[in-house]
């Protein structure tokens, strides 16, 4: 009977001391969660609007056709930004760019023509690692009492990638068609090009289109170009009369999407009439003509821009 008690003591008191250290173990580890909790540091990124030259940073008045720049710097010392986004509203609410980043320290510049829109909104939003976010935003109004500017006006032909007798490329400030030989000597000046992909077949683009490199190879492929300008497109609901009856850069300017262009004009047909915009800013019509399909194909094309 005494040996049994003992047995039962002994056996009271390890389990009594295994509990407390439990608990023992279970305060220290609570201890330092609260610690690192408190510790912690929780901290807004910060985003601003510089008011470099000629850059907007502040709600203003512009005409339409006018070059907005803004420029944009954020930082967050801690935790570095892993997202920046721009959101555009003329009414309602469009993702202009959304992209990830890692950096405690970012700066992004944004170059776009005033469109047609009475009042429009632009937001400039980062998150950090922590997911803890600001923004900024401002509104541009639109100057109704602008003049409208003078265009100009251009009949070409351009050849598809492999076409050895129409080059595939234009500029405007030479007004010149290129092969894409006399291309890679004048890259400076190269707006526009065409060719012909499998999947998008007869294709409006430009050298810094991301597939123009493996479409124009060689010596003087794309891929050798240290500059590559880029152009915008996107297309219309505007008629062949429509794009004739074009006496100023209006229309031009209307009916440019400044938040749906894409590098591509993809899959043009005869009749269609796009807008564009070039890397100097000038927004521009084409009418689509005649189309020879195929890599030594061609297109025919009448184009109005701004002077």
């Amino acid at each position: 009977m005494t040996g049994k008690f003992l047995f039962d003591i002994r056996n009271a008191k390890y389990f009594r001391s295994q509990t407390v250290l439990i608990f023992l173990y279970i305060f220290i580890l609570f201890t330092i969660i609260s610690c690192k909790k408190e510790n912690q540091v929780t901290e807004k990124p910060i985003i601003k609007l510089l008011p470099d030259s000629l850059c907007i940073y502040t709600d203003t008045i512009l005409p339409m056709g006018s070059l907005m720049k803004f420029k944009i710097k954020a930082q967050s010392e801690v935790m570095p930004l892993t997202n920046f986004v721009i959101t555009y509203n003329n009414g309602s609410e469009e993702y202009f760019l959304d992209t990830g980043i890692y950096s405690h320290n970012f700066e992004y510049t944004l170059e776009i023509i005033k469109g047609i829109a009475t009042e429009e909104t632009w937001k400039f939003f980062v998150m950090n690692k922590s997911r803890e976010s600001s923004y900024v935003s401002l509104k541009i109004a639109l100057d109704t009492g602008g003049v409208f500017g003078a265009i100009k006006t251009y009949n070409i032909t351009l050849g598809a990638q492999n076409n050895t007798q129409a080059g595939s490329f234009f500029s405007f400030s030479d007004e010149s068609v290129y092969t894409l030989e006399q291309a890679f000597n004048n890259q400076q000046l190269v707006d526009i090009s065409y060719c012909y992909y499998t999947e998008s077949e007869s294709t409006l683009s430009s050298p810094n289109d991301n597939d123009a490199p493996s479409v124009f190879t060689g010596t003087y492929g794309i891929s050798n170009w240290q500059y590559r300008n880029e152009a915008r497109y996107n297309i219309t609901s505007l008629t062949s009369l429509d794009f004739d009856n074009v006496l100023n850069d209006s229309l031009l300017i209307a009916s440019y999407d400044v938040v749906g262009a894409k590098r591509k004009g993809k899959n043009i047909e005869t009749g269609q009439v796009w807008a564009f915009r070039i890397q100097s800013g000038k927004i521009g019509l084409i009418e689509v003509g005649n189309i020879e399909t195929g890599t030594g194909g061609n297109a025919a094309l009448k184009i109005k821009i701004q002077e």
